[in-house]
């Protein structure tokens, strides 16, 4: 692995890490909605660092199964499901009455829910780097 390999993991790792505190945080402020699009982006920086590991081009999407597709990761079913859904996090374009949905989709139990997911897909990727 080359020391520009390295670099770019250990940068996306570092920034992934941010986001996954930066998502609790944000449940604890009772910010559902940004609290599950910040993990989003924490599980994509994960699988970005994955393809950089592979030395694969890291593309710009955010559809978190097909970057696990490009990083070659054996993923079941049930996980394929929740990359999808997780995906659907992903705010930042949506047009506002999308977003009111989302906010309200994403109350309490369900964003409770969705983060212990996110964080058991986030310390799996972790531990396969």
């Amino acid at each position: 692995m080359t020391k520009l390999q390295k670099d770019t993991i250990k940068n996306w790792l570092k920034s992934a890490e941010e986001d996954r505190k930066t998502a609790m945080d944000l449940f604890k402020l009772k910010r559902y909605g940004w609290s599950l699009f910040v993990f989003h982006l924490a599980i994509e920086k994960l699988l970005k660092a994955h393809l950089a590991r592979q030395d694969k081009e890291v593309i710009f999407t955010h559809k978190l199964v097909k970057l696990a597709r490009l990083a070659n990761l054996e993923i079941t079913e049930k996980q394929k499901s929740q990359l999808a859904e997780i995906s659907e996090y992903n705010i930042e374009a949506r047009y506002d009455i999308e977003k009111m949905a989302f906010y309200k989709k994403a109350d309490k139990i369900y964003t409770q829910r969705w983060l212990k997911i996110c964080q058991e897909i986030y310390l799996w990727l972790r531990k396969m780097l």
